[in-house]
């Protein structure tokens, strides 16, 4: 819920239902933060795709999918792995 609020998300967590409601998409200020949680960091960096920005801790990848940003690129993305060991 925080990070999707970094771009312009509300989620509206209630008891037995979560409620998405996308507002104007924007660039975060801040950087996203990839809870060491690699379905965040993937479903981050396609939101991303749309808005721009960086996600910390994206390594967490690896843990599922280690070759997904080279899939994202593979599609014609820009993705910058700077700091991520191969």
């Amino acid at each position: 819920k925080q990070e999707l609020k970094k771009c312009g998300v509300n989620v509206i967590i209630e008891e037995n239902s979560v409620r998405v409601c996308p507002d104007a998409l924007h660039t975060p200020t801040q950087n996203i933060f990839g809870h060491n949680d690699h379905r965040i960091v993937m479903a981050m960096a396609i939101l991303l795709t749309k808005t721009g920005g960086t996600i910390d801790g994206a390594e967490a990848v690896k843990k599922s999918y280690p070759n997904f940003f080279d899939n994202l690129r593979s599609l014609g993305v820009e993705v910058n792995t700077y700091g991520m060991d191969k």
